[in-house]
């Protein structure tokens, strides 16, 4: 029994590092997935993506598994290098591809609610020049909606020449298919990755999801508000606690997976899932970091009402809006906590909308300022001596999408602006903590005060003392200085 568990151990565990042409136990194990292939003895796991702002599923990744019939489960870390080894990760690649389209399309055809299938891809996959066609066949084959199709690839996969696959990926998102960059923050070149690539979103690696007690959560914050900048989603997995996941709502991140939420479940009960709408409670804290406060400034109640019915049906609870007919009772809101949008009109009496706009750049720097203009304000504004500086002006009338489009661009704007913030005060953080000496000398002036004083003569130099503290075994002895000459007592 025992050597038959010792083959099984050395059938699975084989050094990753050595070819399956060169080791025995791993030949044996490429042959076994050769024929896994061909006998359906592979299957998919789904593990859902929660949004952070509603609790809702809003993504599903397409997890491969092998169960083979006699070792049981063998890991993907295992057997994908294999695969990549022996020539087999193309097949297994449009395999998991068709496999998870399928699935998706018949949530699609029996109305669930919307979800994007996330799926893994390799290096191989990217490579091949046909790669974004082939995406294209299997869409078309399935019904499945692009839009509902998200394409993950590692850092690793992308080492080299970038610019073919660049090219690929962006056929694929003007077709509405969503690119995720995955495993984030562990690599080498992730800035070279988000300025060249067409990206949509970055997914933090579940090493860097923080916990109360961990020294990731400086590094987490940093990802997620760069990623923020350049107008990415950020999605962490490997969320386990309670106290992660309040941790990275804190800092605003946008999704979630892990099995905090949910394991990954076979396509029976992910549907289920579906089926029944289950999602997580999301706190009154969480859903207030998730949310952007538009501040809405006009003297005429009919725009305000009309801006308050529209704005929430494109939004929903992702934005807070607080209204005012009195401009100065918004300059008094101005002065408290944080605005991500401010939209006045300009002509209002007593305060006019550019004496609005220029105490918002005062008192809210980092918020997106937009003024309403009607048929012959314009004249006025490029009258006017005064400086005024926003983001867009807005007509009144305006037509439904016209303004939600206006708004899309304000949010995106404002999320770059918020993130950027918190991106400096992160390193600004970093870089005012104390390193490791410092901390090493605040330990010893604590333990013994004033062990750390050094004297200093009129030019700032060191003054050395006149004798030295020496302790038996020590290198410097007075009879050492003896021996030294004349040199050292210059010194």
């Amino acid at each position: 029994m025992t050597d038959d568990i010792d083959r099984q151990q050395r059938w699975i565990c084989s050094p990753p590092g050595r070819r399956a042409s060169s080791d025995p136990h791993r030949a044996v194990l490429a042959e076994a997935l050769r024929e896994a292939l061909r006998r359906g003895q592979l299957h998919l796991a789904y593990q859902p993506q929660v949004a952070f702002s509603s609790g809702a599923i809003v993504g599903v990744e397409a997890l491969l598994r092998w169960h083979h019939p006699v070792h049981g489960e063998v890991s993907p870390s295992i057997f994908v290098p294999i695969a990549e080894e022996a020539g087999l990760i193309g097949p297994i690649g449009d395999w998991v591809l068709e496999r998870a389209c399928a699935a998706a399309a018949g949530w699609q055809r029996a109305g669930l609610p919307p979800v994007r299938m996330m799926i893994n891809v390799s290096a191989w996959q990217l490579r091949d020049g046909r790669f974004a066609q082939r995406i294209g066949q299997v869409l078309a084959r399935t019904g499945l909606q692009p839009r509902r199709l998200g394409l993950e690839l590692t850092e690793t996969a992308l080492i080299g020449d970038t610019g073919d696959v660049a090219a690929q990926l962006a056929r694929l998102r003007r077709l509405g298919v969503e690119i995720a960059l995955d495993d984030f923050g562990t690599g080498h070149s992730s800035l070279t990755c988000l300025s060249r690539l067409p990206l949509d979103a970055v997914k933090i690696d579940r090493s860097l999801v923080p916990s109360v007690d961990s020294d990731a959560l400086p590094i987490t914050r940093a990802i997620i508000a760069m990623a923020h900048s350049l107008g990415l989603r950020v999605v962490a997995e490997g969320v386990e606690t309670e106290g992660q996941l309040e941790l990275l709502a804190t800092n605003r991140c946008d999704v979630f997976q892990g099995y905090h939420f949910c394991a990954p479940v076979p396509a029976g009960p992910m549907e289920a899932m579906l089926r029944a709408g289950r999602r997580m409670p999301v706190l009154e804290r969480r859903r207030t970091a998730c949310t952007r406060t538009v501040l809405l400034v006009d003297d005429e109640r009919w725009v305000l009402d009309r801006l308050r019915q529209q704005l929430p049906l494109r939004f929903g609870e992702t934005i807070r809006i607080e209204a005012f007919d009195d401009p100065h009772a918004a300059l008094a809101r101005l002065r408290g906590p944080q605005v991500d949008i401010v939209v006045s009109d300009l002509l209002m009496p007593g305060v006019d909308g550019i004496t609005v706009m220029n105490r918002a750049k005062e008192l809210q720097p980092a918020a997106v300022r937009m003024m309403l203009l009607g048929p012959a304000d314009l004249a006025r504004i490029i009258e006017d001596e005064r400086q005024v500086d926003v983001y867009r002006y807005l007509t009144k009338p305006w037509t439904g999408e016209q303004l939600l489009k206006h708004f899309d661009a304000a949010l995106a704007q404002a999320d770059r602006a918020r993130a950027g913030q918190v991106l400096d005060e992160t390193l600004l953080d970093e870089a005012s903590r104390p390193g490791a000496e410092t901390l090493e000398l605040l330990d010893l002036e604590a333990a013994e005060p004033g062990i750390t004083r050094v004297a200093r003569g009129p030019m700032d130099e060191v003054v050395l003392p006149s004798q030295l503290m020496t302790l038996p075994g020590d290198l410097w002895t007075p009879e050492a200085a003896r021996d030294a000459g004349p040199r050292w007592r210059s010194f």
